[in-house]
């Protein structure tokens, strides 16, 4: 009965001190991280403003490999969410609530597995001497026993501020690249002889054949399906309504193919014609730049556009557009053919 007593009072004084601590623990925590980084605002800014980016310096992904990250929206607009999913990191979701350009981020994290939970992350974006000041943050409340085991120094301090360490140098380090590259960037285009443009583009209809297709089979692709789309459509009655197109989706040198289509501007989307495909393109931002030519040197015009996106903090948002504005049956000067060139921008 002695030793019965000893163990109820022992176990008396600990539920005694547990709830003492979580009296005296604190009721809330905020846990941040700062760094200077050599690179204007908007950059980092970018960084921390879109939800895809995280990928590139997520301490969280790089730690879990096997978290499975689904964005949605278009992650750089408030109500865009992120959520994560894994066995080790669980379920979550973090979600854009407020935005102050090239100032700060505000988002609600909302933990789902092993626990439910809710915190509040931030990103501030100031001028700084040296560049520019990032701080990361996450605020939130403790509940009874985050007190207790905060006092027992399993603080969220603890716990999250290695990993915000290590986030803030992981977008200081992308930052200053990109800095680097943009500032490369301003000097080519201020040595270069083509002239570029934004402008609003109108939403486009195209009668197209899209495949994957060899770069050096690009010139059969077109001659074998651009004049018959062209006829195919005049035999159904309608007309071009521009000069014919190549659209984009990817260009993977190392394998040595593209994903294109061989495409004639049409005025409706009403189109429907055997072996072919109607697409509309809707409308959007684009950056455009004109090449006069031969078709074998444009590489050079792309290589030039992709200078002035980075130059002017600009990212890529949809195909690429070559259309062929001059016929070259009608002109044998190659060096007056010309190529207007859009690059979907966001």
């Amino acid at each position: 009965m002695k030793v019965l007593k000893i163990i109820l009072f022992i176990i008396a004084v600990l539920i005694l001190l547990v709830v003492i601590l979580g009296f005296l623990g604190p009721k809330d925590y905020d846990v941040n991280r700062s760094v200077i980084i050599d690179a204007p605002k908007e950059i980092v800014y970018k960084e921390v403003s879109d939800l895809s980016n995280m990928l590139e310096w997520d301490a969280w992904k790089a730690k879990d490999p096997t978290m499975q990250v689904t964005i949605h929206g278009p992650g750089d607009e408030v109500g865009s969410y992120r959520r994560w999913e894994s066995e080790e990191s669980g379920i979550g979701e973090q979600k854009l609530v407020n935005l102050v350009p090239n100032e700060r981020v505000d988002s609600e994290l909302r933990f789902i597995e092993p626990f439910e939970d809710k915190a509040s992350g931030y990103s501030l974006v100031k001028d700084a001497e040296g560049g520019t000041e990032l701080t990361l943050g996450f605020k939130g409340e403790n509940k009874f026993m985050s007190r207790v085991m905060a006092m027992v120094g399993m603080d969220m301090e603890s716990m999250v501020g290695p990993m915000f360490e290590q986030e803030v140098n992981n977008i200081k380090a992308i930052a200053e690249r990109k800095a680097g590259e943009q500032a490369t960037s301003m000097t080519n285009i201020k040595d270069s002889k083509y002239s570029f443009g934004i402008q609003q583009r109108p939403a486009l209809s195209f009668v197209l054949k899209r495949d994957v297709v060899k770069l050096e089979n690009m010139k059969d692709f077109y001659s074998s399906h651009l004049p018959a789309i062209y006829n195919a459509v005049g035999a159904s009655g309608a007309a071009p309504s521009g000069m014919p197109c190549g659209i984009y989706y990817s260009w993977d040198e190392e394998n040595g193919e593209t994903d294109m289509c061989a495409a004639v501007p049409v005025a409706t989307a009403d189109i429907r014609i055997e072996g072919y495909e109607t697409v509309t393109l809707p409308a959007g931002r684009v950056a455009k730049v004109a090449y006069y030519g031969d078709y074998e040197g444009i590489g050079e015009a792309h290589y030039a556009m992709d200078d002035y996106l980075k130059a002017n903090g600009l990212e890529q948002n949809g195909p690429v557009i070559e259309q062929y504005v001059t016929d070259p049956g009608a002109e044998p000067d190659t060096s007056k053919w010309l190529t207007d060139i859009f690059y979907h921008v966001k």
